[in-house]
């Protein structure tokens, strides 16, 4: 969600690039994804990791800081520089602001004047994709840790939706994620989950007719793709996170506590009822619906 705020960051720089700082003390599953976009994405040229990589601050003319996340010294480097005000992170509940806008208003601050950049996402040679159509991925992404905080992002329904999906259309179901995020049981025509690199996973989502996904970054990847895609939102805030193209749809749980992110009802929830009660059938209305109407177009 800050590729489009980042490019627009590059554009205001003689070489249109921009270095990017992470930080040594970051190492969860996120990260070997997120250094491998970065390195061949065009608009980055060096990938920087602090304090491993000493910064030399007098290089630099522009600066930017995300506020979302930053548990590091290096945050001291990047405040002491910043010669525009910085733009605060939002209450997300409360101020309704889409993620992505939150990171555009920091490269206005900035002295951006352009529009949203339209990003060209970085895509892997291959695998290339020789299946019956449709295609339809699936994909039951969540960050996974040991807390198991964000377990209730997950949907247990893909078994019963990959039988149906291969019942009604006769096409292909493609397993994508990383390893044992969709369960084995579920029969798929090619699965992929675990096999991929970020570019790769691209590459395939890049081939789908139809991505069916939880509120995830492979959700992300798929939008910014221009593939369409359904997204199930539960506890979770569609606001900050909802995919955003015209191919794009959400199905939301209807329980009266939906969304309960950044409240009490988040932490102590155990049961996962509000994403257990999308149904299968919720899906294949939405599935039937957007492949029909893709058809006819």
């Amino acid at each position: 969600m800050m590729m489009p705020a980042l490019q627009a960051v590059a554009s205001m720089t003689e070489n249109k690039q921009i270095d990017i700082c992470l930080t040594d003390e970051w190492s969860d599953s996120r990260r070997e994804a997120v250094e491998e976009l970065c390195k061949a994405w065009p608009v980055i040229d060096k990938v920087l990791s602090w304090p491993r990589d000493r910064i030399d601050e007098k290089k630099y003319d522009l600066w930017y800081l995300s506020v979302h996340g930053v548990q590091s010294d290096v945050l001291y480097v990047f405040l002491s520089n910043m010669k525009k005000r910085i733009t605060p992170k939002p209450s997300w509940r409360s101020s309704m602001i889409h993620e992505a806008d939150h990171y555009m208003d920091i490269a206005y601050a900035m002295g951006y004047e352009g529009p949203v950049p339209q990003v060209i996402f970085p895509l892997a040679d291959k695998p290339i994709l020789d299946l019956p159509r449709p295609i339809i991925g699936l994909c039951n992404g969540y960050f996974r840790t040991s807390t198991h905080y964000w377990d209730k992002k997950g949907w247990p329904h893909f078994r019963g939706l990959s039988e149906s999906l291969n019942l009604y259309f006769g096409g292909s179901t493609v397993g994508l994620g990383r390893e044992n995020e969709i369960p084995k049981d579920v029969q798929m025509t090619a699965d992929y989950t675990g096999k991929l690199s970020i570019l790769e996973t691209a590459k395939v989502i890049s081939q789908l007719d139809l991505l069916v996904t939880t509120d995830t970054g492979l959700m992300h990847v798929a939008d910014i793709l221009r593939v369409p895609l359904i997204a199930m939102f539960g506890p979770t805030l569609p606001t900050k996170n909802a995919p955003r193209g015209k191919g794009s749809r959400i199905i939301q749980a209807g329980q009266k506590c939906v969304p309960c992110q950044d409240t009490s009802a988040f932490q102590v929830c155990k049961s996962n009822e509000c994403m257990r009660s999308i149904t299968v059938g919720d899906v294949m209305a939405k599935v039937r619906e957007m492949l029909f109407n893709h058809s006819k177009s």
